[in-house]
């Protein structure tokens, strides 16, 4: 669990998000019994409730004006004033942590902004009244937008949702959009999931096993884990579960009816969150060594002792060859049968009757084995009637090769480059001139080019016939004399 600093900026004081679970405790001024069956719909028993929740560790406290039924409709604005606002009097001046008010209606959370309160918790995230982003921007308060999938009247006619966690992550991404174009700046802001608002127990569950993906938004994310019970479930077992789950996913802040256990459960999931992002930041110098087994030596044997009253193993039977094992049990097998080949065909006899392999190859002839020798000795002895060849250098094994010695030949005398005389030069003409007569030369009775040739004539147009071919008489061909001088 690695958890983000974030920071609220409210009117008075500010509330800092880091390494332990903030806790909110829940006044539900209501005309409902709460979850320890006492009625706090009186603002004495209220004012009273709020000033133990200071005392039990609560870092805010939240005054619910409407707590949300299935089947039941939303009260009206006037109602919900009527409730909060004597608690707000009394608790003016009073309480030394910020006080909240749960309410989706704007003229309510406008009253309560006026009369002491600095959080509005809208359970809806801005969908039912828009407006309520606007007042509470101006009031420098600060809005927690929690999620309801419909109204209280359709929810137990809704249809399940395939994907319970991307539905809440657009429709808190459409209040935030909503809550920051009136003004609200990131310190203003928080996110709840909503749990059991407006959603089945499968998909409460798969929301709370995915809170951490809340944390994309960059704002302190808030769990309601109060009345009325998660998962559908009017137990304080099941509120605690979902909490320490929610802690573990990095949620910043929880709002529970029972302060002291919510407390004790957000510590412990606190230290554990603790090893954990520690243990994810600092790598393992070197793996553990893995033990061959429980309760065993790494050669497989028992580390205790056999006990000298345990009865003498049966001796193992002999394994038996692959094609006689059957995974069903021992059985009669069968030796093979050779049989005749059929009639009439060219496949070799099968069985026993094949020839041995190597056809007519002669037997291996059998006497002792043959001494070791090295490679030129073998050699020697394969050529006996050979000398062994002496020692040549690449000039005498060149001379070798050759059918005619030249062993009474003289070696020629080396004779550099620069020995032999320089070639005069000549020009071009004069090495055509020098070239020897060709051999065949089926072109000599033609005249060299440019020679005696006489010159194009003057054809005419294309339309008089075309080209004619020169059908003259050619001149002897003279022969080539060479111009050294020249």
């Amino acid at each position: 669990m690695q958890r983000k600093r974030l920071v609220w900026k409210l009117r008075e004081s500010e509330l800092v998000f880091a390494e332990q679970t903030l806790v909110g405790g829940l006044v539900p001024v209501a005309p409902i019994p709460a979850p320890d069956g006492a009625l706090y719909d009186d603002p004495e028993r209220a004012y009273s409730r709020a000033m133990l929740l200071e005392e039990q560790g609560a870092a805010f406290v939240v005054l619910g004006a409407e707590i949300l039924r299935a089947g039941k409709p939303l009260l009206t604005a006037e109602e919900q004033t009527r409730r909060v606002i004597p608690v707000l009097k009394k608790l003016r001046g009073e309480i030394g942590i910020p006080v909240a008010v749960a309410t989706t209606r704007a003229e309510t959370a406008q009253r309560a902004l006026e009369m002491g309160a600095e959080i509005i918790y809208d359970q809806s995230a801005a969908s039912f009244e828009p407006q309520i982003a606007k007042i509470a921007a101006e009031a420098s308060g600060v809005l927690i937008l929690g999620h309801m999938r419909g109204t209280p009247e359709r929810w137990a006619k809704q249809a399940p949702v395939p994907d319970p966690i991307a539905t809440v992550l657009e429709d808190l991404d459409a209040g935030v959009h909503r809550a920051r174009m009136a003004h609200l700046l990131n310190t203003q802001l928080a996110v709840e999931p909503g749990f059991n608002m407006g959603k089945r127990r499968d998909e409460n569950i798969a929301v709370a096993a995915r809170v951490f993906l809340l944390n994309r938004f960059e704002l302190p994310v808030c769990v309601n884990v109060a009345m009325p019970g998660v998962l559908n479930e009017e137990s304080s077992g099941a509120s605690l579960a979902v909490a320490t789950a929610a802690v573990l996913g990095a949620a910043h802040m929880l709002i529970a009816f029972d302060v002291p256990g919510t407390l004790a459960a957000a510590a412990v999931a606190d230290a554990i969150g603790r090893v954990k992002a520690y243990e994810a930041s600092v790598q393992p110098k070197e793996k553990l060594r893995e033990t061959p087994g429980f309760g065993k030596r790494p050669l497989g044997r028992e580390s205790r002792p056999p006990r000298e009253d345990a009865p003498a193993a049966a001796p193992a039977e002999p394994a038996r060859p692959a094609f006689q094992q059957n995974p069903k049990g021992p059985r009669a097998v069968r030796p093979p049968v050779s049989r005749p080949p059929s009639r009439g065909t060219d496949r070799p006899p099968a069985g026993g009757d094949r020839p041995p392999a190597g056809g007519d190859r002669p037997p291996r002839r059998e006497g002792p084995p043959r001494p070791f020798q090295p490679r030129d000795d073998r050699r020697d002895d394969r050529r006996d009637d050979r000398p062994p060849r002496p020692f040549q250098t690449r000039d005498d094994r060149r001379d070798n090769r050759r059918d005619n010695q030249r062993d009474d030949r003289p070696p020629r005398p080396f004779q550099p480059r620069d020995d032999r005389p320089p070639r005069p030069f000549q020009p071009r003409d004069d090495r055509q001139d020098n070239r020897p007569p060709r051999g065949f030369n089926p072109r000599g009775d033609r005249p060299p080019m440019g020679g005696g040739r006489p010159p194009r004539r003057d054809f005419g147009p294309r339309d008089q016939g075309g080209p004619k071919r020169f059908s003259g008489p050619r001149p002897p061909r003279g022969p080539k004399t060479n111009k050294p001088g020249e």
